[in-house]
């Protein structure tokens, strides 16, 4: 019988996001980014599958925060003017956050 999963996935997502976005694709291997979440290699592979099924996961995990971001925005009301400068000084503060590798994580 499998152990339990004893972590929290959305970390994971969120930690791997974050080394992918810094190292790249190619240059990230599932056991350094297991390792870089505190997990052992086996784990990364048994929550995600691949290093391309992880990559798949994280892209889909990145769009999911920036449609949130601009979905706040979008819904606030207030003029459409404050909701695109709201959208893009929200983009400007994920891109100028020292702990984020910076610019976009599907543009780099």
């Amino acid at each position: 019988m499998a152990r339990p999963r004893t972590f929290d996935e959305e970390e994971v997502l969120e930690r791997a996001t974050r080394y992918f976005w810094k190292h790249g694709y190619h240059d990230s291997a599932p056991a350094k980014i297991a390792a870089d979440c505190g997990l052992h290699g086996p784990s990364i592979y048994n929550a995600f599958g691949k290093k391309k099924e992880l990559f798949a996961r994280v892209l889909v995990h990145y769009v999911d925060t920036v449609s949130a971001i601009a979905n706040r925005c979008m819904d606030a009301k207030i003029s459409p003017t404050d909701k695109l400068e709201a959208f893009i000084g929200a983009l400007c503060g994920v891109a100028c956050d020292p702990d984020l590798p910076g610019g976009c994580l599907l543009v780099n």
